[in-house]
């Protein structure tokens, strides 16, 4: 199956570019898609689903913009997912 890519949260690191500290603020995180949610990727086969943090430099604007992504490997898992959480 092709990967299904799901954006869970996006947040702007406006400090410096080269900051290579990768924090993710996991309470807002919880209280922006449900603990619930959040609980039952982290479940998942990791052949099946992955979290994965996506990072995109912006030189012009000294700032880089970060995403948390739910990526599927697998169809089943994929439905589920969308069945019990998709907004």
């Amino acid at each position: 199956m092709k990967t299904t890519k799901v954006i869970l949260h996006t947040w702007t690191n406006a400090s410096h570019i080269d900051d290579l500290n990768l924090e993710i603020d996991w309470p807002r995180v919880q209280k922006e898609i449900g603990e619930d949610c959040l609980r039952w990727l982290l479940d998942q086969p990791k052949e099946h689903c992955q979290l994965v943090l996506e990072n995109t430099d912006h030189y012009d604007r000294m700032e880089s913009s970060r995403r948390l992504v739910a990526e599927f490997y697998n169809e089943k898992t994929a439905v589920s997912y969308h069945l019990m959480w998709a907004k």
